[in-house]
């Protein structure tokens, strides 16, 4: 089984958009469903970070990388790898916990493994360290195969699944699953994400724009003795 084929730039590129949250496009959001105390009704914020990721990973179009739209029940976006045929879908961490713990066999993202054609996949060992979440077995079901095929319309050589978390400190991983749902491959590509020292600031408590310091100037030197200590 090949491991992911796209630069590791791409790769970060597709990491930023997806743990990198827009505070100033959810405002917007919120002024626009007349929200912005917080105090109304928002069912829709959660869906507004994704379409803002969404609407990001679009434009990521090219010679090799292809966009693909899909509609079920909401639509969602996926990458597929014109070159090497790989299929990339993304999740929240939290979520492909819930999801591969389920029984429920209909997720598009359970169907989406049961699509890789790659022949070296079902001779993989599953990872020996992976998750007790992860470690149960399906049997195979060709309604289900169909059901993958039509949702998707693709026959990819390999389907990666980028597993994120958008949380104080962000982290991503690509995962990959058999056809029977066993974790077969993993990359933490947390690596490449940048530091957000805005947020970093703001959670200590310090204002990081640019306004006059309300400090009296005697605090000031104090603090800047300190520093020199």
């Amino acid at each position: 089984m090949k491991t992911i084929d796209m630069s590791e730039q791409k790769i970060k590129t597709i990491a930023s958009i997806l743990t990198l949250k827009d505070d100033e496009s959810i405002e917007l959001h919120l002024k626009s469903i007349g929200n912005e105390d917080g105090t109304g009704v928002d069912n829709s914020k959660g869906s507004a970070n994704w379409d803002l990721r969404y609407n990001e990973l679009l434009k990521l179009s090219s010679n090799s990388l292809k966009p693909i739209r899909i509609k079920r029940g909401w639509e969602f976006v996926i990458l597929y790898n014109l070159s090497s045929t790989q299929l990339y879908i993304f999740v929240k961490k939290k979520r492909l916990n819930e999801i591969m713990k389920n029984d429920d066999m209909t997720h598009y993202i359970k169907l989406a493994n049961l699509l890789g054609i790659d022949p070296t996949i079902k001779e993989m060992t599953p990872l020996t360290e992976q998750l007790e979440l992860f470690d149960k077995i399906y049997e195979q079901d060709e309604n289900l195969l169909m059901m993958a095929k039509s949702i998707y319309n693709l026959t990819p050589s390999n389907v990666f699944i980028f597993s994120f978390d958008d949380g104080f400190i962000p982290s991503i991983m690509a995962l990959s699953f058999n056809a029977n749902q066993e974790l077969i491959w993993q990359k933490n590509y947390t690596y490449l994400l940048d530091s957000n020292y805005q947020v970093d600031i703001n959670s200590d408590g310090i204002n990081s724009g640019e306004n006059e310091s309300s400090i009296p100037l005697k605090q000031k030197k104090n603090i800047v003795r300190l520093k020199r200590i």
